[in-house]
């Protein structure tokens, strides 16, 4: 895994950040060929959706929000690199599902992959997003990198 390779997780993935912003620029950033081969991100939030309706509602807010041109093609190219994981990051718990998840796409026994995390949510959820990153050993000294925005 080079330096440029990396898992973006977004915390709020089913808001208006996520729709009107974050995912778009992902948009652009692979349409210009910009984006790493090994990157990917998961979409964490609360609402009971499947992967395809999670797409779905991406690919509107492109449609709805900005100007930026796409195809069908160019989306599913995107799309293929997105992942939903329903979880509520309010509750220690069910960061294990988040653990469990990137344990098994890494195929080892420990995360080693460069793990961005985005918190597109209420400021009042910060502290308690990253004690439970650290509590579950999300963050640790096994990745090549962790960030935080």
């Amino acid at each position: 895994m080079d330096n440029l390779s990396c898992t973006m997780i977004i915390f709020g993935g089913t808001g208006d950040l996520t729709k009107r912003k974050l995912i778009p620029a992902i948009h652009q950033l692979e349409k210009e060929k910009h984006l790493p081969k090994e990157f990917r991100v998961i979409g964490i939030g609360r609402r009971d959706l499947s992967q395809e309706e999670y797409n779905a509602m991406l690919y509107k807010g492109i449609k709805d929000y900005t100007n930026i041109e796409t195809n069908q093609k160019l989306w599913n190219e995107v799309s293929e690199k997105i992942y939903y994981l329903k979880m509520d990051f309010t509750k220690f718990s069910d960061y294990k599902k988040l653990y469990e998840y990137l344990l098994e796409d890494s195929k080892k026994k420990e995360i080693s992959s460069n793990l961005m995390f985005y918190l597109a949510v209420s400021p009042e959820y910060f502290g308690a997003i990253v004690n439970n990153l650290n509590e579950n050993n999300i963050i640790d000294e096994n990745n090549q990198w962790n960030r935080m925005v």
